[in-house]
């Protein structure tokens, strides 16, 4: 009995330690401000322009208090630096007084989540787009 116990607050031990280790992983963070008030029939849309990706990676975007909005797979040919430009379209629950916060981070095979460089992701903006 005393077995069993101990492995099962091991294991409790453990899985407390990932979970801190999830919450602490590397991102890069910004807040964006909507250019004005959606209209009628308009979306909101967040537009990343990447550069180039190891191979494999994505970026993967949440906002502040987690909910996934979209992961984006850069494509470009081999040995170009060229990078490529996505939109995630955005509820318009996740606005908060026309700011949206929102965390990327690159996720790789095999390698940890990590905070993108200035170089993988180059601009990130908030548009508006008719419904369509």
């Amino acid at each position: 009995m005393k077995r069993i116990l101990s492995i099962a607050l091991l294991l409790a031990g453990l899985n407390g330690s990932w979970v801190n280790m999830v919450a602490a992983q590397p991102v890069k963070s910004f807040e964006l401000m909507a250019p004005r008030e959606l209209a009628g029939g308009e979306t909101i849309e967040l537009q990343i322009t990447t550069g180039p990706l190891p191979p494999s990676a994505r970026i993967v975007v949440t906002t502040a208090q987690g909910e996934a909005l979209g992961a984006i797979v850069p494509y470009a040919l081999p040995g170009q630096d060229k990078g490529s430009t996505a939109t995630i379209a955005v509820p318009q629950a996740a606005l908060v007084d026309r700011r949206l916060r929102v965390q990327l981070q690159v996720v790789e095979q095999g390698k940890p989540p990590r905070a993108p460089d200035t170089d993988e992701v180059r601009r990130v903006n908030l548009v508006l787009s008719p419904k369509p």
